[in-house]
């Protein structure tokens, strides 16, 4: 996860070594398959943007890396918590 941006859930994922994750397993081999998840900026992170790295790995497979893009929103929290 980039840092400044406190996770609050990634439905269909689990932690692992401070990465979010998804068993694959039950993918096709030639499928794809995503998650979305829904994160908090931190303070100070607000309309930046920030990088997104992302790997799959498999076995019997060399591990693939990437990354992608979040414009953090700049509107702030209102209420009681």
């Amino acid at each position: 996860m980039a840092p400044g941006l406190l996770v609050t859930s990634a439905p269909g994922t689990f932690r692992y070594r401070g990465s979010i994750c998804r068993d694959l397993s039950s993918v096709a081999r030639s499928g794809s398959a995503g998650f979305t998840v829904y994160a908090v900026p931190s303070v100070g992170t607000a309309g930046r943007t920030l990088s997104l790295p992302a790997q799959a790995s498999a076995p019997g497979v060399a591990t693939a890396h990437g990354h992608d893009s979040v414009a953090v929103g700049s509107e702030g929290f209102k209420g009681n918590g």
